[in-house]
């Protein structure tokens, strides 16, 4: 059973570039900007299991997702039955009093590392409407008061350490790195309704480990979306390079190799 505390540190604002996240929230997997950074001051820089949480509750399984926070919500990720079913909680920020949990049932087990155990990715929200991935079992969207707007299956990702990378948000579109696995792509998805905008696969890196070339393919990180002369990127770490996508197009603009292929660099702006 996995305990979640909140901390009075996660109340903090995030900078804006785009979309709809507001002041004191943390809508994506490192904040809205994916970088980690806040402007927000006098927070706790020390903590305990009962010092500076404003609350705990348990959840049902273990997950490497990280909460976020939208509109006096928290969501975060969870699953049990080794991965037969994922789920999304969604929790009152002031109180930690759940607000609802949505469960998809995914009867295949699927391969994965001990330490990654099935809800390894992190939501996005924009204050109406909370995105997630839970892998093979597909991409959802909901409203904020649970409903299932909309599902998407992009198929089966199977590797031997399992799934990590989260969906991010920019104005009306989800931008998703699907990896690692044979099933390897960056994709935009309208957020209205789920309809692929663009999906380019990965030519260079396409699997999660070593091909007959002996090069790795494949890796666990998140888009960072950054601006770079007036046009919308989308950034994102390959197994052996960076790649740089048009966010209308889905065409690869640029790329930087160098990287190692072991390791699923995340990419700073």
């Amino acid at each position: 059973m996995r305990t979640v505390s909140v901390f009075l540190l996660m109340m903090m604002s995030c900078r804006l570039i785009s979309g709809k996240c507001v002041a004191e929230d943390w809508c994506a997997f490192r904040g809205f900007n994916g970088n980690g950074w806040s402007d927000a001051r006098d927070v706790p820089l020390q903590w305990s299991n009962d010092r500076n949480v404003a609350w705990k509750v348990q959840l049902p399984g273990q997950s490497n997702g990280s909460p976020i926070v939208s509109a006096g919500r928290i969501f975060l990720t969870s699953a049990e039955d080794d991965g037969r079913k994922r789920h999304l909680h969604c929790f009152d920020a002031a109180s930690g009093e759940t607000s609802w949990v949505r469960t998809v049932e995914f009867a295949q087990q699927m391969p994965t590392h001990k330490t990654n155990l099935y809800g390894g990715t992190t939501p996005a929200a924009n204050g109406s409407r909370v995105v997630v991935w839970h892998g093979s079992a597909g991409l959802y969207c909901y409203d904020f008061d649970g409903n299932e707007l909309w599902r998407r299956e992009l198929g089966e990702f199977r590797h031997q350490w399992g799934y990590g990378t989260s969906p991010v948000l920019h104005h009306d579109r989800i931008i998703l790195h699907s990896g690692p696995g044979k099933n390897v792509f960056v994709a935009a998805f309208s957020l209205s309704d789920g309809t692929t905008l663009w999906k380019t696969d990965e030519p260079v890196d396409g699997d999660g480990e070593r091909n007959s070339d002996n090069k790795y393919m494949g890796s666990w990180s998140t888009p960072v979306i950054t601006q770079l002369d007036g046009r919308h990127v989308a950034v994102c770490s390959m197994a052996t390079r960076v790649n740089g996508y048009d966010m209308q197009t889905g065409e690869i603009l640029w790329y930087c190799e160098g990287l190692r292929g072991d390791r699923g660099d995340l990419a700073y702006t």
